[in-house]
């Protein structure tokens, strides 16, 4: 039937143009970004979330596409928690799911350094399906991470361009705001949350270079922690806080710490036991315990150092009875501490570590943990002595060096990296330049500088590249021509592994624009 009235139908005149199929109209007010790939824009401005996420260059039609960088960061500025429409129900979109098993997989696992925790990987992702504050907040890290630790392929050169980090950046301003809000307009804000979220944005400022801005919010989460514990030593017996997210901020404040030489531990000390650190076990259980105790100490060392320095290199005689009694006990306490480790290395069970494996990880960790704590005691042992300076870094100098050269090995792979590693632990570049700096020996000298360039590592406010940059500008009397020579190619042959940070000029301007 429908041949016969094809066949009879009446001929198409010659010259007209054949009857084209009916498509539906194509929506024109999407990014041009999802438009030229295909893909379903939810249209949000000032830029799109698919666009945010892959850092790509959000254009939607009528808009200038050579928008100036002030001009971005002030559309950065003006985003806010509701233009992002977070949702409280648990169900992610794809590219929120996909940024959450990018923070698990590459950001969440080397967050605590060398060991091995369960707080960032699962406490902190299981919030973000419940906690809008929180998923804003690891988002805004997950953007950050991408932008300044992966590495551009090998015979490719990093460009930190105008754009570069403009996406990640629009993020951490909306995380910001998302988190002002939760705290202004909820009857009862969780200070968890709030300490998690607070914890994730510094990551960002860390990652982005401001050590400054980092300390700020680190001075902001310490002032929560501290109303917190006040709350539950003087609330019912059953009160209590996370120790896991306390733990954090406590690492946060001994790093923020090691950077500002003026600055004290705003955790850690109890005024009521005067300052002393909590009594350290016979033997410790775990890593994590070791690693506990040793953030304590090193607080409480922070403040003695700073207490004694107007009397460094003076006579005993003429240091004041308690601080000389407190520098006793401070010692006894890292002598049990080291005590305590021994008998932990004594009962573990020992077998084959290989580069990558997570007994090897665990290795490091251990290692790491104790060079810290030989790179401490140096620092207390060399602050109050009677008359030369004691030389104990060219002492101990070499079993540091030996136990850094292991870690290195235990913990990078062999071929070449793809991404640099970003923690918040203290790490090995503080006490390898400690060693650097204070030693007389060259060749230790330049043993330590070789294992700062081959970090493949950020560790929170230590950067490697930037203190082989201060080692380069030291003294001649402790650096030689040999020496500068020696450190420029070193660092020459590691500086494509490192990533390009923004210059002072663009780091002004986007303070100018975002302040």
């Amino acid at each position: 039937m429908i041949a016969r009235e094809l066949s009879t139908a009446a001929p198409r005149p010659r010259g007209s143009s054949p009857r084209r199929k009916c498509f539906a109209r194509r929506s024109t007010s999407g990014c041009y970004v999802c438009r030229i790939r295909h893909l379903k824009c939810d249209e949000r401005k000032p830029a799109c979330l698919r666009c945010l996420q892959f850092a790509w260059e959000c254009q939607y039609p009528g808009r200038r596409a050579n928008t100036s960088r002030t001009e971005s960061f002030l559309i950065a500025r003006a985003t806010t928690p509701s233009s992002l429409q977070w949702r409280a129900d648990g169900n992610l979109s794809f590219t929120e799911g996909r940024a959450l098993h990018y923070f698990t997989s590459h950001v969440a696992s080397d967050l605590f350094g060398f060991l091995v925790s369960d707080f960032w990987t699962y406490t902190v992702s299981q919030r973000c399906y419940s906690t809008p504050v929180v998923r804003s907040a690891v988002l805004a890290l997950s953007s950050t991470h991408i932008d300044f630790t992966v590495l551009p392929p090998r015979g490719h050169f990093a460009t930190s361009g105008p754009g570069h980090g403009i996406a990640s950046l629009q993020l951490y301003h909306a995380a910001i705001a998302n988190l002002r809000v939760y705290i202004s307009q909820t009857k009862a804000p969780s200070r968890n949350d709030v300490l998690i979220a607070c914890a994730a944005l510094i990551c960002c400022d860390l990652l982005r270079g401001e050590q400054t801005r980092a300390t700020q919010h680190v001075d902001h989460g310490a002032a929560v922690v501290r109303a917190w514990q006040r709350e539950v030593s003087e609330g019912p017996i059953d009160s209590q806080y996370d120790e896991e997210v306390v733990k954090v901020f406590y690492a946060l404040d001994l790093h923020a710490t090691s950077y500002d030489g003026t600055r004290l531990p705003a955790l850690g000390l109890c005024p009521e036991d005067g300052g002393m650190v909590a009594e350290i076990p016979a033997k410790f259980s775990s890593l994590r315990e070791a690693q506990r105790h040793l953030v304590l100490l090193q607080n409480a060392a922070f403040v003695d150092l700073n207490q004694s320095a107007p009397y460094k290199l003076q006579s005993s005689s003429s240091v004041p009875r308690p601080l000389m009694s407190r520098r006793r006990a401070m010692r006894a306490s890292f002598q049990g501490w080291s005590i305590a480790m021994t008998g932990f290395e004594e009962q573990r069970q020992h077998g084959v570590y290989t580069p990558g494996s997570v007994d090897g990880k665990e290795q490091a960790a251990l290692l790491a943990l104790k060079i810290q704590h030989r790179a401490f005691r140096i620092l207390l042992d060399e602050s109050l002595r009677d008359g030369e300076r004691f030389q104990d870094f060219d002492i101990d100098g070499d079993q540091v060096l030996r136990w850094a050269e292991l870690a290195l090995t235990l913990s990078q792979t062999s071929s070449a990296p793809t991404q640099l590693l970003f923690s918040i632990d203290l790490g090995l570049s503080a006490p390898l330049y400690l060693l650097v700096v204070k030693t007389t020996d060259a060749a230790m000298r330049q043993r330590g500088i070789t294992l700062l360039a081959r970090m493949q590592r950020l560790e929170g406010w230590h950067r490697p590249q930037a203190m082989l940059q201060a080692v380069g500008e030291l003294p001649a009397r402790q650096n030689t021509n040999a020496q500068a020579i020696d450190l420029e190619r070193t660092s020459r042959q590691h500086q494509q592994e490192m990533p390009l940070e923004c210059s002072d000029t663009e780091e002004a301007g986007a303070e100018r624009a975002v302040a």
